[in-house]
Order: C-alpha cells, then structure tokens, then sequence
C-alpha cells in the first residue's frame, strides 16, 4: 500500500513539474508570426460541367382503329388466293396444273394479304394525332477554376514555399515553433 501512494506523489510531483516548466516559457507550441509574400501563383484544374438541356419536338402519332390492331382480317388474303388460285389454274397441263394451282393459290393469298394490310397504314385512314416528345440531353463544357496558389514566402531571411486555398495577401501568417538542440 505503502508503494501506491509512494507512486501517486511522484506522478503528481512530476505532473506539476511540467506543468510549471511549460507555463514558464520553456517549452511552449510556438506562437504566429507574419512574412512578406513574394510570389503568388495560381493552381488551376480542369474542370467539365454538365449542363442537361431538355429538348422537345411535336410528333406525329398513328393510332389503330378500335379492334383492328388484334384481330386480323384475312378478306384480302382469301380474295387473293382464291385469284391466285384460278390464275395458276390456267397455267400447265397434267400434274404441272395442280403445281401451279398450288403455288398461284399461295402467291395470291400473299399479296391479297399485303394489300389488305396496306389498307389500314397511317394513309389509309388511320387516326393520328400530334403528341409532344421530350428528352433531356447531356450538354459538357469545360472550364479552368482555381483549386488553390503557390506562395512563396520570406521569413527571418529564408524563402520558403507553401500551397494555400486563398489568396494569402501581402502577408502570410507562419507558425514559429522553437526547439532546444541536445
């Protein structure tokens, strides 16, 4: 018990000891000084801005007719094959014929179909209206910005460099920190 409290009063002696040795001006963190500015130098970086821009355009829409668009009319494909058939029909002898008929039937109901299709395309009839589009479009640019200055300094007759984010004026502040050499 005896050598705690011996070891308590030596870290509160030494404690105290330091304590005033700093407060005494022996030791301290430094203190501020000004020097004079020589030289100030801007740092610039590259910098790219995106500035988006809407752009918008009136546009033509076509719009089926009520059922048209699901259900599917074979009118013209019937007709045209029926056509195509009787044509074929007439052309060839013998088994030739039947090959033709065939063939005829098939063209016909082709192009029946693609007539009555191009019947119901946006020039035939089909409702349109004009609906405004938009989008947005990515729009860059770049610029040079100041990030920072290269100041060089002179204290005490030494010259020094630093980097700051402000411009440091005619004076920069130093700070002075002092150490005893062993």
């Amino acid at each position: 018990m005896k050598s705690k409290i011996t070891i308590a009063m030596l870290l509160a002696s030494i404690t105290l000891f330091t304590h005033s040795f700093v407060f005494a001006g022996h030791y301290s963190d430094g203190y501020t000084d000004s020097a004079k500015v020589l030289k100030v130098k801007p740092i610039y970086e590259t910098v790219e801005v995106n500035h988006p821009e809407t752009e918008c355009w009136d546009e033509r829409v076509y719009h089926p007719r009520h059922g048209r668009h699901h259900n599917r009319h074979y009118g013209g494909m019937i007709t045209g094959g029926i056509i195509g058939g009787l044509a074929g029909h007439q052309v060839g002898r013998g088994h030739g014929k039947d090959v033709a008929t065939v063939v005829g039937t098939i063209l016909g109901a082709a192009i029946g179909d693609n007539i009555a299709h191009n019947k119901h395309r946006p020039h035939h009839g089909r409702h349109s209206s004009i609906e405004r589009r938009c989008e947005t479009v990515d729009n860059y640019t770049t610029h040079k910005e100041v990030v920072g200055y290269r100041v060089k300094y002179r204290y005490k007759g030494h010259t020094y460099w630093t980097r700051t984010d402000e411009h440091p004026g005619d004076y920069i502040q130093v700070q002075v920190d002092v150490h005893p050499i062993d």
